[in-house]
């Protein structure tokens, strides 16, 4: 026998093994961690990706829109400017004709 086997080693053995235990619990439990954060940031990643992309198409849709929408106003400004034309250009065709009638008829003295 060596020296020191018959020595209490007053549990250590015991203590040593759930220490080591509770580590590798630990470790396995900080690899799992490691891996969901790792897989939080590819899929964080990912869906950034995907809303900028869908950020950029209801952009783009808006801004076809707008243009729709200048052209059409630009339209109705083309139309009002011209019927308003016709119409102050009717009035003033009525009161000449009238202007001119009005000369042409004798006037009648009492």
């Amino acid at each position: 026998m060596a020296k020191g086997d018959n020595i209490d080693d007053n549990g250590w053995d015991e203590y040593k093994r759930l220490v080591l235990a509770e580590m590798g619990r630990i470790s396995t439990g900080m690899d799992h961690l490691t891996e969901t954060t790792e897989q939080i940031r590819v899929d964080t990643t990912k869906s950034n990706l995907q809303f900028t992309t869908l950020i950029a198409q209801v952009e783009f849709r808006v801004l076809e829109k707008f243009n729709i929408i200048n052209k059409e106003i630009a339209t109705l400004k083309v139309k009002a400017g011209l019927w308003g034309t016709l119409g102050g250009g009717l009035a003033a065709g009525i009161l000449v004709i009238a202007l001119w009638l009005l000369q042409r008829v004798p006037v009648i003295t009492p």
